[in-house]
């Protein structure tokens, strides 16, 4: 896969991406 290659060029994007699910959990979570 590519995604090691993506670690190294975005991390950022990776770790914003990482809060938005998480976030997203949360929200189904609610009802």
């Amino acid at each position: 896969m590519l995604l090691p290659y993506f670690l190294r060029w975005a991390p950022p994007i990776t770790t914003s991406f990482l809060y938005l699910v998480l976030f997203l959990q949360f929200l189904l979570r609610i009802p």
